[in-house]
């Protein structure tokens, strides 16, 4: 049921009232122990929506438990009295709704009610299924979201992979290629110790988009060599993986698929989804205690 149509059929039968209304035409009752998918809509006294779920784009998901509805108070005991198929209009004060029902320790201040203002509920149940079967709906729902996820990453790494290549044959680089799919180029190999999980690592870099745009440079600022620990997770994968395979003294280009830097978001001067190079140097490793 769309909430126009749940809104049609309360405002043809029933004005809004304090009592409590029910308008049935709905034959299946409530299974207990069951999720219930409703539509709903408060509004205040002046009509103003409150909230609903065409705003959210989804159907409310609620768990019928008689016995524990059945001590929760009017909110929820009204509901209860609903068959599936039922559209119901029902009017509750303020306090009545968030703080006898929800909880709250005040009405929330955004609201601007009163504990007597009247909120108007216009609720439809559309349907219910058990809490079995929809816990099974939201695990393949959510390994839908994750396949999906990994054949975007997979397809968007193919892409960047090739940009990297063709920016690597007209920058006339010949780089290495690991299995994340992180290229590295070294231009100067250094004659220190390979840094290994819990060593502290010094650093300088200089790091720019594909197109010129530097975003960071320990160089250009006159900053200190950036120092971390290696294998704590303080620097993007990239950095993570490229340090481990290289000397003290190492200078080297990155070039770094978003996966491996800073993913699909904004941050700063580099923009969601940014190929990035990195121009490093390490300037020390010192071990783990």
């Amino acid at each position: 049921m769309s909430i126009s149509c749940l809104m049609f059929s309360c405002n043809q039968t029933a004005a809004p009232s304090k009592d409590l209304i029910y308008i049935k035409h709905g034959e299946t009752s409530l299974v207990d122990s069951s999720m219930l998918v409703m539509n709903f809509l408060y509004k205040d006294e002046n009509g103003n929506h409150l909230t609903d779920s065409a705003t959210r784009a989804l159907p409310l998901h609620m768990p019928y438990i008689k016995a524990l509805w059945d001590t929760l108070g009017i909110f929820y005991t009204t509901l209860g009295k609903c068959n599936i198929g039922d559209s119901v209009h029902f009017t509750l004060s303020a306090k009545q709704l968030y703080i006898e029902t929800f909880g709250e320790t005040e009405i929330p201040a955004e609201l601007k009610l009163s504990k007597q203002s009247p909120v108007n509920f216009y609720v439809g149940f559309t349907s219910q299924m058990s809490l079995d079967d929809f816990y099974h709906q939201q695990d393949s729902m959510e390994n839908k979201r994750y396949q999906d996820y990994i054949n975007d990453t997979e397809k968007r790494n193919i892409a960047q992979g090739l940009t990297i290549d063709q920016y690597l044959d007209k920058q006339g680089l010949k780089a290495n290629k690991t299995e994340s799919g992180l290229r590295y180029v070294i231009t100067q190999e250094g004659m220190g110790d390979i840094p290994k999980q819990g060593d502290r690592v010094r650093i300088h870099f200089h790091g720019t988009l594909l197109n010129g745009d530097v975003f960071g440079s320990s160089y250009d600022s006159g900053e200190s060599p950036y120092e971390f620990e290696l294998g704590r997770g303080e620097v993007i994968a990239a950095w993570e993986e490229a340090v481990s395979l290289f000397k003290a003294g190492t200078k080297a280009t990155l070039l770094v698929p978003s996966d491996l830097g800073f993913g699909y978001a904004n941050r700063y001067d580099i923009p969601g989804s940014s190929i990035l190079r990195y121009d490093i140097e390490i300037i020390s490793v010192e071990s783990a205690k």
